[in-house]
């Protein structure tokens, strides 16, 4: 969007400065929801296997051990993989 307005010989100066700024401040609202969405999509399990530990049902660094293990990455991968197959198939009847 910002090199069609750049490129638009129809509109002043002060009109593209403005649709730009705009489109930047969009961008840095999309920014920040990707952030939020990061750190909640990380945050909240990882708070709850705390809580869970903290409860005696557990523990982080066991929890960790068995989510780096390659047999449970691949078959977490071919899950979702899966999943996903059988949602775009869902989505595109």
């Amino acid at each position: 969007m910002s090199l069609i307005v750049l490129r638009d010989p129809t509109l002043s100066d002060e009109s593209k400065e403005r649709q730009l700024r705009e489109s930047s401040l969009h961008l840095f609202k999309l920014l920040a929801y990707i952030l939020l969405g990061t750190g909640a999509a990380l945050g909240a399990p990882l708070t709850a296997v705390w809580g869970l530990q903290l409860l005696g049902f557990g523990s982080v660094e066991g929890t960790l051990a068995v989510l780096t293990r390659v047999d449970f990455i691949v078959a977490a991968s071919l899950v979702a993989t899966f999943a996903y197959l059988v949602g775009h198939r869902v989505q595109s009847r």
